[in-house]
């Protein structure tokens, strides 16, 4: 039993490390974020997902969030893909009971709850204690409703890095028709401005619970109903035959599928002309309160002319919302945009959430400002290990885990999707001499060693080869095959 369990911790471990030369405390503090990612999932499917507090509490019930898609996922997407498929299948078999929380709110298609339990109904509490103690009500199932797209999200990444064009025909495409549906129904028509809206939500912020054009609740409807529509497309040039039978299923029209286009292009976006987002409707309005001191941790303190209850009536915001936005959809956005928007949200963010920081470090790090980043990485690593919010006795954070893992990949190693490659454009911060890493990409295993001038890319396993790019140059690999390329300043 030993020698299977040595083994079998040895698989894991080989997929999933990551390995840091030069500073310590970040080598233990990834690995120990690592590990309870790893012991929160099982190793085989029993039908189950990663709750909001892993295996280690019972705080928020066990119940499953919108963590799970956008911070939890891609760490299985790229290091267990077949794990990661269980968690979306999680979602797909409980589609009926989104669908009918979709209809009981007066929406079609389908809206997967808040709080998600094994029934697949809504499981959120009607009122909640503040972190200052006070009983307030909860409306997020009812208006949180970027839970839609957030779900949506996690398809398409895993179809994007996987390539599983199976798992799409079964299951995936009828997901996101779904998903597309209900945006559909949700928008509402200006005549005035001829543009389409989405009123009385609650964007990843939190404070401010009823607004209208949430930029980051939009900008995700507007991305589900794009790739749902050029989804469509590929399945009518690719499977017309699957695609005829899932659209008779679901009572799919061509008609409808367009629509989706048309109300994709006149989506309300609130951008200014110098880049900057309004983070909802009338948000530039409200009292303008920045942060002006910091804890011994690096976290923001709230201005003390504000009471917690009030920040709704400021600029405050609870988490990232405008840059988690900036981060998922990055190269739709300049850095001159991302630039704007980082200085502005910066000085207005409070963090008093475990999902905010992994944004602002992973943008940071796009914007050439690797220091920043990096201190930015050590609060987020020491979430847990240094109970930087006051509650690990309740349970494990399951977004930081998932979000220092992002920080690292997709933030210092510089790891993107570029169409059918992986691209790695490293900046190690000032600590890390190297840092090497595996992950799964198309089919192909491949080894990742980076050092402060350089990468080296190998493909460990791979039937038909691989797409890499490293330092905007691009390879293909085959098994057994490595390159190198070295980093030229300018």
């Amino acid at each position: 039993m030993l020698r299977r369990h040595v083994k079998a911790w040895d698989k894991r471990w080989h997929y999933s490390d990551i390995s840091i030369e030069g500073d310590l405390f970040a080598q233990k503090a990834l690995r120990f974020d690592m590990y309870h990612l790893l012991i929160a999932a099982p190793p085989e499917d029993i039908d189950v997902s990663i709750p909001a507090k892993t295996l280690t509490g019972e705080w928020y019930k066990g119940h499953v969030f919108w963590d799970t898609e956008i911070y939890v996922l891609p760490f299985f997407i790229y290091t267990q893909p077949k794990v990661a498929k269980e968690f979306l299948l999680y979602r797909y078999r409980r589609l009926k009971q989104a669908q009918d929380r979709a209809r009981a709110q007066g929406y079609k298609g389908a809206l997967w709850p808040w709080e998600s339990a094994v029934s697949g109904e809504d499981e959120t509490p009607q009122a909640w204690v503040n972190f200052d103690g006070t009983v307030i009500p909860v409306y997020n199932s009812r208006r949180e409703h970027h839970i839609a797209g957030d779900v949506i999200y996690g398809v398409f990444l895993y179809y994007q890095v996987t390539g599983d064009e199976d798992f799409m025909l079964r299951y995936g495409a009828e997901m996101i028709f779904e998903a597309a549906r209900f945006w559909a129904s949700r928008v509402t028509y200006n005549k005035q401005s001829e543009r389409y809206e989405i009123k009385e939500v609650i964007g990843p912020n939190e404070f401010q619970e009823c607004v209208n054009n949430n930029s980051y609740t939009n900008a995700l409807a507007k991305w589900t109903l794009r790739r749902a529509f050029e989804l469509y497309q590929h399945l009518s040039e690719k499977h017309q035959r699957k695609l005829g039978a899932l659209a008779s299923k679901i009572g799919l029209r061509n008609e409808e599928v367009n629509a989706w286009w048309e109300i994709a292009k006149r989506m309300v976006f609130l951008i200014q002309s110098d880049g900057l987002i309004e983070e909802f409707e009338g948000y530039f309005a409200r009292k303008d309160v920045v942060i002006k001191e910091w804890d011994e941790n690096g976290m923001p303190i709230l201005p003390s002319e504000v009471k917690l209850a009030e920040a709704k009536e400021t600029q405050l915001v609870k988490q990232a919302d405008v840059l988690l936005l900036l981060r998922l959809f990055s190269d739709e956005f300049s850095l001159n945009v991302k630039r704007i928007n980082f200085d502005y949200y910066e000085r207005r963010t409070t963090h008093k959430s475990s999902l905010s920081i992994p944004s602002y470090a992973i943008v940071a790090g796009e914007l050439g400002e690797t220091e920043k980043a990096y201190k930015y990485f050590i609060p987020a690593v020491s979430t847990d290990l240094d109970d930087i919010y006051g509650n690990t006795e309740l349970g494990i954070h399951a977004a930081a885990l998932g979000g220092v893992w992002q920080i690292a990949l997709n933030g210092f190693a510089g790891m993107k999707l570029k169409g059918d490659a992986l691209s790695i454009v490293p900046t190690l911060p000032e600590p890390w001499q190297s840092m090497r890493f595996r992950v799964w990409f198309r089919d192909a295993l491949i080894d990742f060693s980076i050092l402060k001038d350089g990468v080296e890319a190998f493909v460990a396993k791979s039937r038909r080869g691989v797409n890499v790019e490293l330092y905007g140059r691009k390879y293909f690999l085959h098994q057994g095959e490595r390159v190198s390329a070295r980093y030229i300043d300018g």
